[in-house]
């Protein structure tokens, strides 16, 4: 599987300090936060496709080539899972505007979608017809793949939560200075990192629960469900 990332940071709100009838005393000073900020997360479950259209050479080439998947010189692929994940995050902000014109940036609002940038695909190769023994035998390999990615996608949810909480948490805001592209970079930055943290661990649990479907003994199983191939 393949990720892509997308980080944008947005104001939401403005609220002013510093103007006639706000106490003197706080001119200067940031404040508290004009609200609470508030973590949301997008998990959305994919669609599964079915393709029987490409041969084995083909499919060999698409997992080698696209995928980066191989298991050495000759091997060759009879099916494979395939599928994009786009994840994306997006930082609202409030402000507050100090009197000597120092803007005071607090998160208000932090979303993280991930979701599948159109269905997973599980490809069995043309040679085996439906119904044969060889295709059954591969797409229930394939359909292990399947759920290892349905359920990579609850553990994406559990740990961008945590991330993003405990960012808001451990965060030093609010972020302050004049200038606002300053103040936005600083913050798509700190978001960014805790977000493809939290995004490269799902990856790298999802790849190791992938990694244990296909070991020798995986493919041996799904060998000897057919007399011949």
């Amino acid at each position: 599987m393949r990720t892509r990332f997308t980080v944008m940071v947005a104001g939401a709100a403005v609220v002013v300090l510093g103007v006639v009838g706000v106490d003197p005393v706080l001119a200067g000073v940031c404040g508290v936060p004009p609200q609470a900020a508030v973590v949301e997360i997008d998990v959305s479950k994919p669609e599964v496709v079915f393709d029987h259209s490409r041969s084995k050479a083909e499919l060999t080439r698409l997992a080698s080539e696209e995928y980066g998947y191989g298991h050495g010189v000759g091997t060759i692929v009879f099916g494979l899972t395939t599928g994009v994940i786009r994840a994306q995050l997006s930082v609202q902000t409030l402000t507050r505007e100090r009197s000597d014109g120092v803007d005071c940036v607090w998160p208000g609002r932090v979303v993280a979608t991930v979701a599948f940038e159109g269905p997973i695909t599980v490809h069995v190769a043309r040679t085996y017809p439906k119904g044969t023994c060889q295709h059954r035998a591969v797409l229930r390999h394939e359909m292990e793949h399947v759920e290892v990615y349905q359920a990579s996608m609850r553990d994406y949810e559990k740990r961008l939560r945590k991330a993003l909480e405990r960012a808001i948490d451990k965060g030093k805001f609010p972020v302050t200075d004049r200038k606002r592209d300053k103040i936005d970079a600083e913050m798509r930055t700190y978001f960014q990192s805790a977000f493809r943290r939290a995004v490269a661990e799902a990856e790298s649990e999802r790849d190791r629960l992938n990694a244990r479907v296909d070991t020798p003994e995986g493919y041996r199983r799904t060998r000897d469900l057919c007399d011949s191939w």
